[in-house]
């Protein structure tokens, strides 16, 4: 039998309406789920400086003994840090006279005469615990430049920069944790005989029978510096 193109024609078009019309009416299983409350938030580096800071001593005398003093440091941020300290100071002489001593001069007058260390752990939660209370003395004592026997400010400031761990200089602070230096300071004794420990120390004013009175008046402020850095290596 003979078939008509046109109607050959028109059944292939119905033939592909109707399967597109039937593919699309056939169904797929679907499913989405969603993650929500995603976050990138950076962690803190945070360091408190506590104890007796700011402390002030006036009326300081040759030989004098000073009042014991606390400098506390704690990493209240969430992560460890490798904490460095520094010792600087400027003259606050109170009075003009022709025996004031520079600063540095003044500075070397004032030893460290006893530190110990303590490490306190837990520091947020409050029930704290420790690794004792160790004599930090021998460790400051290799700050001591001229080899007389004792660490003056003056040797300290030279120095730079100071680990707070002085023992264990690549201890990280963890974070919650904080260490802690009590520190005695004590006057020379005499100016007679003092060893300065540099060449350019003292100036004329100690050359003209005045020794023991050169510091009268005299005076330093002294500012104390804490970094807490995250990465351990080369201090500020």
């Amino acid at each position: 039998m003979k078939i008509n193109k046109k109607v050959l024609a028109s059944i292939f078009v119905i033939a592909l309406l109707a399967l597109g019309l039937g593919y699309g009416t056939l169904a797929y299983y679907s499913d989405t789920e969603e993650s929500t409350g995603n976050v990138f938030q950076s962690g803190t580096i945070d360091l408190m400086l506590a104890g007796d800071l700011p402390f002030e001593f006036y009326d300081i005398k040759p030989s004098e003994e000073l009042a014991p003093v606390n400098v506390t440091f704690k990493n209240i941020g969430q992560n460890p840090g490798y904490l460095y300290n520094k010792i600087t100071y400027v003259n606050n002489d109170k009075a003009e006279n022709p025996t004031d001593l520079t600063a540095d001069e003044f500075a070397a007058l004032i030893y460290v005469e006893a530190v110990t260390y303590q490490h306190y752990t837990d520091w947020e939660i409050g029930g704290w615990g420790w690794g004792g209370i160790s004599d930090d003395l021998p460790n400051w004592l290799s700050m001591d430049a001229n080899s007389d026997g004792f660490v003056s400010l003056y040797e300290i400031t030279n120095v730079g920069w100071l680990p707070y761990d002085i023992s264990a200089p690549e201890e990280p602070l963890i974070a919650g944790d904080a260490g802690s230096w009590i520190i005695t300071f004590h006057m020379a004794d005499s100016l007679d005989g003092h060893t300065w420990g540099d060449a350019t120390l003292p100036n004329e004013a100690l050359l003209f029978n005045v020794l023991d009175n050169a510091p009268q008046a005299d005076g330093i402020d002294m500012t104390w510096t804490a970094v807490l850095n995250q990465l351990p290596g080369t201090p500020p």
